[in-house]
């Protein structure tokens, strides 16, 4: 019996672990992603904060 209740114990923490591993490396690439998006904008020279300044119709 006290075998059983380990084992579920190690289960639901391994789980977890999983669980939390997965949403870490979700929030990691999504975050890379970003950064590459606008160094490429940056490289390209279509960086959003370039050119608003100068426009009339920004807000």
């Amino acid at each position: 019996m006290a075998t059983a209740r380990v084992s579920f114990g190690v289960g639901a923490i391994a789980l977890f672990g999983f669980w939390a591993a997965l949403i870490l490396a979700v929030r990691v690439l999504h975050r890379a992603l970003i950064r590459a998006e606008a160094a490429t904008m940056r490289a390209a020279g279509d960086a959003s904060g370039d050119s608003d300044w100068k426009d009339p119709d920004a807000l």
